[in-house]
C-alpha cells in the first residue's frame, strides 16, 4: 500500500513540473506574440537577432561557471562578493559614458 502511495505522490510532483513548463512556454510565447504584434518586422528581426546573440554568449559563459560556483560553496569560500562585482562592472561602465 505505501509503494502505491509513494509512486502517487511521485506522479503529482511530476504533473506540477510539466504544468509549470507548459505555463512558463505559454507566457513566454504569448510575450513573443504580442511583442511581435506590437513592433514591426524589420525591429523584431533586429531584437529575435540580439536575443540569439546574447543567448550564445550566456552559453559560452555558463559553460565552465557552474562547477567552481558549487565548489566553492562545498568548501564554504565566499566568492559571493566577487561575483556581483565582477558582474557589476560592465553595467556601471555602460552608464557613465
Amino acid at each position: 500500500m505505501f509503494k502505491k502511495f509513494k509512486n502517487l505522490i511521485k506522479q503529482k510532483d511530476l504533473s506540477k513540473i510539466g504544468i509549470a513548463n507548459i505555463l512558463g512556454n505559454t507566457i513566454a510565447a504569448v510575450f513573443w506574440f504580442v511583442l511581435a504584434s506590437i513592433s514591426g518586422t524589420e525591429d523584431y528581426g533586429q531584437i529575435s537577432y540580439l536575443v540569439a546573440l546574447s543567448s550564445i554568449g550566456a552559453t559560452i559563459a555558463l559553460v565552465g561557471g557552474t562547477n567552481p560556483i558549487i565548489v566553492f560553496a562545498a568548501k564554504q569560500i565566499k566568492v559571493k562578493t566577487t561575483i556581483f562585482l565582477i558582474t557589476k562592472i560592465p553595467f556601471t561602465s555602460r552608464f557613465y559614458k
